[in-house]
């Protein structure tokens, strides 16, 4: 049908074209004849005045009628499926230090690694199963854990000062750092790291923002535009779907969010707990504590 109708548009483009060609023509010759002193040839002259006063028929599409079907909504529901009305539970075999779960980190749809208060990081699949661990290099707890595009496991040592990368079954010092403690990491869609850092000097408390690629240093976010602090402090950090970056400031009881140049869009206030998650459309979801 689409081709129909272009054909049909041509067609009539090509007549208007020609007209056009004919009453130019005409223009011409009616300026000879005006210049002329033959009156043979002025009265031979034939109007087209009526001819080209018609204009050419209006095109029309015909659009197809659209007849829709019944919708089984029963069946739609069937395809897609549904959310269970009970979440699942996934069971740890939890034994000493091990039993709290302080960080999470997804290495797959069925795979994630935990860190809790002992220095052990834990890679389990959901049934449960533990499939593999692995020990921080400095004996320390590890602050923060989180899972880079490559699938390599990063962790935070505030105590060594170090931003520390597990491949396959090697630990490195990714980066280390000289007085800044590294906080909270995680690992953004363009494979970057956000790390947060804290330098508690005898006078003041200072917080900021590092991103790295690799091991280098591509930005640091720490002050607005009035040079005054962004953060009080930062202990959990996470990128938003549209690139927005979200700290948690227990500090100011707020979330704090930032644009990816580091400029302030809003405080999420009234924040009194510590971790929090996003979703695929930007929604920012608190995550609260039960004893």
């Amino acid at each position: 049908m689409e081709i129909q109708h272009l054909a049909a548009i041509e067609k009539q483009g090509v007549a208007i074209n020609q007209s056009a060609a004919e009453i130019k023509q005409i223009v011409l010759d009616l300026k000879r004849l005006l210049g002329t002193s033959d009156v043979c040839l002025v009265l031979k002259y034939k109007s087209r005045n009526e001819e080209f006063r018609r204009l050419p028929d209006q095109f029309r599409v015909v659009l197809p009628t659209f007849t829709h079907q019944v919708i089984n909504k029963e069946q739609i529901n069937q395809c897609i499926g549904s959310l269970k009305e009970t979440p699942r539970r996934i069971g740890f075999g939890h034994d000493g230090k091990n039993r709290i779960l302080r960080r999470l980190s997804c290495l797959s749809n069925n795979k994630f690694w935990t860190s809790g208060i002992d220095d052990t990081m834990r890679l389990y699949n959901m049934q449960g199963e533990l499939l593999h661990s692995v020990q921080t290099k400095s004996g320390n707890v590890p602050f923060d854990i989180a899972v880079k595009k490559s699938g390599d496991l990063v962790y935070t040592d505030p105590d060594d000062m170090s931003i520390n990368l597990v491949s396959n079954t090697r630990t490195e010092a990714l980066v280390k750092l000289k007085r800044w403690e590294p906080l909270s990491v995680c690992s953004t869609s363009s494979g970057d790291l956000l790390v947060t850092m804290e330098l508690d000097d005898a006078f003041d408390r200072k917080i900021k923002i590092v991103r790295y690629s690799g091991s280098a240093e591509k930005q640091t976010i720490q002050w607005d535009e009035e040079s005054n602090p962004l953060f009080q402090s930062a202990s959990f950090i996470c990128e938003n779907r549209n690139l927005d970056i979200c700290v948690v400031d227990h500090v100011a009881e707020a979330i704090a969010v930032v644009n990816a140049s580091g400029k302030l869009r809003f405080h999420y206030r009234d924040f009194r707990d510590n971790l929090f998650v996003t979703n695929d459309i930007g929604e920012i979801k608190k995550m609260q504590y039960y004893k």
